[in-house]
C-alpha cells in the first residue's frame, strides 16, 4: 500500500492492512502497513469524501493541509488523517486556546487565512475549538484548521474574533494576499475553478458540483467587501 496523503480512496481495509488499532488521548488511531513500513494515523468516521476534498483545497487558500485518505473499514467510510510522529510516539496537537508561545506575524497571517477560508466554506469558526497548533518536522509551530465534515452557508466572522485576529488588516487585504493580487478585481476565478475541479476529480468526481458552490461562496464574500 502506498500512502501519498492526497485525499484519495484507498479501497477496503482488511486486517492484513492494519498493524493495530487503539485510542490515544480520546481519539482513535491505527497503524497502516505500507510499502514504507507501519504508519500511524488518526481515524475519523465520515459519510463521504467531502472532508478529504476540503483538506486538499486548503493550499489553494495558502493554508497547511493535514493530509488525508479515505477508505472502507468494517463497511463504513473512514478518513485517515496524517499525524506527526517519531518512531511510535505521536506528537499531540495543541488547541489554539492553550497555545502560549509568541504569536509571530506569519502565525497571525495563517490564522487570518484560516478565518477567511472557514467563512467562505461556511464552516463554524470557533478558533479555540477548531484550530490546532502543530509542530512540524523542523520543530516550528504552525496553526492548522481542524478537519471539517461539510460545507455550509458563508458564516461571518464574529466581532471579537475579527478584532483580535483580523484588525488592523481587513478581509480585502487578506484575500489579495491569499490570491497574490494587488486588487481583488484582478483575481482569476477561472484558474481557481480549474484547480478545484482537478482536486475533486482526483478524489471523487461525484462531488464536482462543489466547484460551483465554492466559487459562488467566494464571489458572494467578495461582493460584500
Amino acid at each position: 500500500m502506498i500512502i501519498n496523503w492526497n485525499g484519495t480512496f484507498l479501497g477496503k481495509l482488511t486486517k492484513d492492512d492494519i498493524e493495530d488499532i487503539g485510542v490515544y488521548n480520546e481519539k482513535q488511531y491505527l497503524r497502516l502497513k505500507t510499502d514504507n513500513g507501519n504508519i500511524p494515523c488518526q481515524v475519523k468516521s465520515i459519510k463521504n469524501a467531502i472532508p478529504c476534498i476540503l483538506d486538499e483545497i486548503k493550499p489553494l487558500f495558502k493554508l497547511f493541509k493535514h493530509g488525508t485518505h479515505y477508505a472502507n473499514l468494517d463497511h463504513k467510510f473512514v478518513m485517515l488523517i496524517r499525524v506527526s510522529y517519531n518512531d511510535d510516539e505521536i506528537f499531540l496537537h495543541t488547541p489554539l486556546g492553550e497555545y502560549s508561545d509568541v504569536i509571530s506575524d506569519v502565525f497571525k497571517s495563517q490564522i487570518q487565512n484560516i478565518l477567511i477560508f472557514r467563512e467562505i466554506m461556511g464552516i463554524h469558526s470557533n478558533l479555540i475549538d477548531d484550530v490546532d497548533v502543530i509542530l512540524n518536522s523542523e520543530f516550528k509551530n504552525y496553526p492548522i484548521s481542524c478537519v471539517s465534515l461539510n460545507l455550509g452557508n458563508p458564516k461571518k466572522i464574529n466581532t471579537q474574533t475579527e478584532n483580535k485576529w483580523i484588525k488592523p488588516d481587513n478581509k480585502l487585504i487578506i484575500l489579495c494576499r491569499i490570491f497574490n493580487v494587488k486588487n481583488i478585481e484582478d483575481f482569476d476565478f477561472t484558474t481557481l475553478r480549474f484547480r478545484i475541479e482537478k482536486i475533486i476529480m482526483r478524489i471523487d468526481k461525484n462531488f464536482i458540483y462543489l466547484t460551483n458552490d465554492i466559487i459562488d461562496k467566494l464571489f458572494h464574500i467578495i461582493q460584500q467587501l
